[in-house]
């Protein structure tokens, strides 16, 4: 008689895997920009814009006054800054069979996953805004982000530079407002920190007097050069996706773009069209694609210049979104060697978007760093420099584990977040960007 043998795959029907308990720890953002924004709360009841107000400087009296007689008076002006209040909120909906069923408690790692999407999406929309800051710096007297190559890294000579621009800014204003320690703040992403800390000036001032407690809170060594500096882990870094040559109605592939470039481009399909739009037939445009990754919410791979062109008895263009799901898609578009302007945002992976005229205001295209480059960004500022409106304040919401006419039997609850809120930049001149790659990428 044969000898039967149980093995393995006569239980090949059965769960075989051992699933652990234990959840992996996400690792943790060192988030900075939001406790050095000037905050101020906005009372119910006032609409949604919001005017921050400044006084302007006085002119000079250049002359002596002439005997007896009184001097023209001078008039007080106020500048103001319009920002605008918008609400966000996210929600995760549990069935009670999903709670009763799931080895881990999905409640409770929902809410601390809820609490960890609202502080990355305010956090990017604040640097957003620091984004569109105009006074930026670029190491070895680069003058475009799109100038930086390897050696571009920050060091002490680019620092006293920016710091030199808040102690004297221009003609009119005087020193940035310092912290009421007496400091300006620094925030250095921290490849830019490991950039400084290379830096034998700075590294040896970033040593002397380093205490645990600065290191626990993200700050790096003892105030230095009238700035105390601190680090984050979370910020854009910048990424040429290529300009690759479109071919009408075929999507783009990864052998179409530069080697080594991001894969968000392929998939992305233009085809030229007969429609309701009015483009000129047989026309060449210029577009621009970004890409703004959805678990970080920042605009940061950009694509080079891709021609495009309606052909000969079309006046319209239909763009088809890139194929990669982890990204949504911005689109700006302009007449051939003209300003891109954007003409559709956050578009979702495959999504279909027609282009039937050109923009001719609105917000210009980001410009991309060198082909294989990474650029990242740092800043140094002063109190006041930066402001954020808050009509309602990070709110949590559970609701009740009831029945409700909508939810008779109690099948499922939701818990979500929503804020109200607006960041905008108070002063240019003192807040300062600094764009630079790193060594340490």
């Amino acid at each position: 008689m044969a000898d039967t043998t149980s093995t393995s795959s006569n239980f090949a029907l059965f769960p075989t895997e051992y699933v652990v308990k234990k959840l992996l720890i996400i690792g943790s953002d060192n988030l900075q920009f939001h406790k050095w924004s000037e905050q101020k709360k906005v009372p119910p009841g006032n609409n949604k814009q919001v005017k921050w107000g400044r006084y302007k400087a006085l002119d000079l009296p250049l002359a002596p006054l002439a005997e007896g007689i009184p001097p023209t008076p001078t008039a007080l002006e106020i500048d103001s800054i319009l920002a605008t209040l918008q609400q966000f909120g996210q929600t995760i909906k549990l069935t009670d069979v999903h709670e009763l069923t799931v080895m881990h408690d999905s409640f409770q790692n929902g809410l601390k996953q809820l609490g960890r999407a609202m502080r990355r999406i305010r956090d990017a929309q604040l640097q957003t805004v620091l984004l569109g800051g105009t006074n930026v710096f670029f190491p070895n007297n680069k003058t475009t982000r799109g100038a930086l190559t390897t050696g571009d890294v920050p060091d002490t000579v680019v620092f006293r530079k920016m710091t030199s621009k808040l102690k004297n800014p221009d003609e009119e204003n005087g020193e940035a407002e310092r912290f009421p320690d007496g400091f300006f703040r620094a925030i250095w992403h921290e490849k830019h920190t490991n950039d400084m800390l290379q830096d034998v000036t700075f590294e040896g001032a970033a040593i002397r007097g380093q205490r645990g407690k600065d290191l626990e809170r993200g700050e790096i060594g003892a105030p230095w050069h009238a700035t105390r500096h601190f680090e984050t882990n979370f910020g854009p870094e910048f990424r040429n996706t290529g300009d690759p040559t479109i071919v009408d109605d075929a999507p783009v592939i990864l052998g179409d773009v530069y080697g080594g470039a991001p894969s968000i481009l392929p998939g992305l399909k233009i085809t030229s069209n007969n429609g309701s739009g009015s483009l000129g037939a047989s026309t060449p445009f210029d577009l621009t694609v970004t890409a703004v990754h959805k678990k970080k919410g920042l605009e940061d791979q950009i694509s080079g210049v891709i021609d495009v062109a309606t052909l000969g008895g079309d006046n319209e263009l239909i763009l088809v979104a890139p194929t990669n799901p982890a990204y949504v898609y911005n689109y700006y578009f302009g007449a051939d060697a003209g300003t891109r302007f954007l003409v559709a945002s956050n578009v979702v992976a495959g999504a279909s978007f027609t282009i039937g005229a050109v923009p001719v205001t609105g917000t210009t295209a980001p410009v991309p760093p060198a082909e294989g480059e990474i650029v990242y960004t740092s800043y140094v500022f002063g109190m006041g420099s930066f402001g954020t409106c808050i009509l309602k304040m990070e709110e949590a919401i559970i609701t009740p584990n009831t029945a409700t006419d909508s939810n008779p039997l109690k099948q499922f609850r939701l818990m979500g977040y929503k804020y109200f809120d607006s960041n905008t930049i108070l002063n240019q001149l003192q807040l300062v960007r600094l764009e630079a790659v790193s060594a340490f990428t």
